[in-house]
């Protein structure tokens, strides 16, 4: 572009196509939607009787910035006509004390209702305050990255007005504190995150380890817009260790990357979830990319 140090971004999306699915949807029709707006619309995942046609499109549009030396700031905005608007505005910073790297880093997501309260009802439903989705997210982390290693602290905190609308796995703490299967942006979610990544490619090539704990701390007086993964609507409080090694090939097969990821994840009941749903999972992936 002709703008220093800037690039603009427009996106226009009518379709989706989740993993699983053989074809391509209308943007209501993930597994991360919030079941009464996929209820609402005609999507395979709704369960209402009288459904108003496909959902809405949606626009994104987003700037970034890099005219400041080692700083870059970025804003977008998503609408979803008749349903929410998001506003997201983050900034990181990167410096050098001696051999070591540092990163602080900040993201500020705003959410308006634009008609998704009138279908959720998130009073009745999920025992917010009033029927509106208005709400709110923030997060903060910081970085120390020495030779091979790399350190990462990060909280977030979203607002108790409602959760964070996001259903097409753009999740809105990833890079701070989300981790494998994690929603944490739920009304009045606190989380807390640790990463430890190694790289091994000095000993043996292609090889890259990371550790992680999390702490979230969630609302036990409300209920999620959507199913939290596989665990039905919910569970408490969540302590998780994640741990991944990641293998890429060489020679004939570069590209191809070969991937073991580990969980232990620990989830406290509540009166509203009253399951067990404490688990352990273990992912073993084969990716090639070109």
């Amino acid at each position: 572009n002709d703008i220093l140090n800037t690039t603009i971004q427009l996106d226009y999306i009518d379709k989706i196509k989740e993993r699983g699915m053989d074809y391509f949807g209308n943007m209501a029709e993930t597994l991360d939607t919030p079941s009464k707006i996929s209820s609402y619309y005609d999507t395979g995942y709704g369960t209402a009787t009288s459904r108003h046609g496909d959902a809405p499109d949606v626009a994104v549009f987003g700037i970034k910035n890099r005219s400041i030396d080692n700083l870059e700031v970025e804003g977008w905005v998503m609408h979803w006509p008749d349903l929410v608007d998001h506003l997201r505005l983050e900034a990181n910073y990167a410096f050098e004390a001696g051999d070591v790297i540092l990163g602080l880093g900040g993201l500020y997501m705003q959410q308006y209702d634009k008609g998704a309260g009138d279908i959720i009802v998130p009073k009745a439903n999920n025992y917010d305050s009033d029927n509106s989705v208005d709400s709110y997210l923030w997060a903060l982390r910081a970085t120390a990255n020495y030779r091979a290693a790399k350190f990462l602290l990060a909280t977030s905190h979203t607002d108790s007005g409602g959760d964070m609308i996001a259903p097409w796995r753009g999740f809105p703490t990833q890079g701070y504190t989300r981790s494998m299967t994690q929603t944490d942006w739920n009304a009045n979610t606190t989380a807390y995150k640790a990463e430890f990544d190694y790289d091994f490619d000095a000993i043996v090539a292609g090889m890259s380890t990371m550790l992680s704990y999390a702490y979230y701390d969630r609302d036990p007086s409300k209920k999620p817009y959507q199913s939290m993964t596989d665990r039905a609507y919910g569970n408490g409080d969540t302590r998780q260790w994640n741990f991944d090694v990641l293998y890429k090939l060489s020679g004939d097969w570069k590209g191809t990357e070969l991937k073991a990821r580990l969980m232990d994840q620990n989830n406290d009941k509540t009166a509203l979830a009253t399951a067990e749903t404490s688990n352990q999972e273990m992912r073993l992936e084969v990716n090639y990319r070109f």
